[in-house]
Parts: C-alpha cells; sequence; structure tokens
C-alpha cells in the first residue's frame, strides 16, 4: 500500500510517493525533535531553550507547541484531484505562541491568536494554506519588547501582557496589580 505525502521546502511544494513502511519505521528516536540542537535551531524561527527541548523529547506532543510562524503555501495538485464543486476556505483560529524566549506562558490560552486558513478550488486545481498572527495590540508590545531583549541580549524578555493565566513583566505581583487580562484573540473566527 503507497501513500502520498504533500511536503513543503521553502516556498516549494512537492508530492512524494512513499511506500507504507517507510512511514512506519519513522521511530521517535530519528523524528524532528531527536536530531542535532544545531539543525533544529536553523530550522527554526523561535528554537527551543535546551530545558524545554529535553521536555520535547520526552513527550514529543509538547513540540506542537512551539511557536509558528506566518506563512503563506500555494500548491498546484499533481496527483489526484479536488472534485469540481469543491471550492471554498476553512479558517482555523488558534494559539499560535504558548512560549516567548525561554519563558513560558501559565497556559495555552492565554497564547497569542493565530489564524490558519485552507482554501481549496477544484476548478484551478489549486490548494492554498495560510498561517499568521492576529496583529493585536499585545501581540505588537511583545514583539517590541523582543526587539529590546535583542538589542541588550536578555535571555528572557518580559512579556508586555497579562493573562488570565499569564502575569505580565516578569511575573511579580506589583507588575500585575490592578492589571485586567488582555485579549489574546485565540478563540474565534469572525
Amino acid at each position: 500500500r503507497n501513500y502520498d505525502i504533500f511536503t513543503s521546502h521553502s516556498n516549494s511544494i512537492s508530492f512524494l510517493h512513499q511506500p507504507n513502511n517507510t512511514i512506519e519505521s519513522h521511530s521517535k528516536s530519528n523524528g524532528f525533535w531527536h536530531q542535532p540542537k544545531n539543525t533544529i535551531e536553523s530550522s527554526l524561527h523561535s528554537p527551543p531553550p535546551d530545558h524545554i527541548l529535553e521536555l520535547i523529547r520526552e513527550q514529543s506532543y509538547r513540540g506542537g507547541f512551539e511557536p509558528a510562524r506566518d506563512f503563506r503555501q500555494c500548491a498546484k495538485i499533481v496527483n489526484g484531484s479536488i472534485p469540481l464543486d469543491l471550492v471554498g476556505t476553512l479558517a482555523i483560529n488558534c494559539p499560535g505562541r504558548i512560549r516567548v524566549g525561554a519563558r513560558m506562558l501559565g497556559h495555552w490560552f492565554d497564547g497569542d491568536g493565530y489564524l490558519v486558513t485552507l482554501s481549496l478550488d477544484g476548478n484551478s486545481k489549486e490548494a492554498n494554506v495560510n498561517g499568521r498572527y492576529v496583529r493585536t495590540s499585545r501581540f505588537k508590545a511583545q514583539e517590541d519588547k523582543n526587539m529590546e531583549k535583542e538589542a541588550v541580549k536578555n535571555v528572557e524578555p518580559p512579556l508586555a501582557f497579562s493573562g488570565a493565566w499569564t502575569k505580565a513583566g516578569m511575573g511579580k505581583w506589583w507588575e500585575n496589580f490592578i492589571r485586567i487580562p488582555e485579549n489574546p484573540a485565540n478563540t474565534a473566527t469572525i
């Protein structure tokens, strides 16, 4: 039995045809998170610090909570087909970042909003997938803090916002006194 596998490298798209046993033989020990640290760092926008990488290696599902990055992928279907009358877009909103630098947010519900769209067009035989952070004032303020961090080489930037489970600044009580949690824009697509 064979599988068609969709892969993306940079901005190019390809469809591969691989035997089933190749997929099944992909064990935990040779997965993405078990590659050398320099390979992981060169592949990710915000690679995890060592202590988080070890947690991910112990329980690989944690890698799914690593910060996403904006992307746009367009593909012409070359193998198989989309039904001609299937034309539309599915939009999903979710948390895209629950870690800032080495600091984990208090809960993934506090993660910055991230919108993913999948557009299918059976007439033109195209599939488009896009992912982008919701540019809220809280997201922009954190990006500014991250830029300041880069300027001073601070390991853990203070958080520019507070969430329901996440304390602002460096987490001190006085930085959060009478502070209302900000909306992360990660729960509904309107």
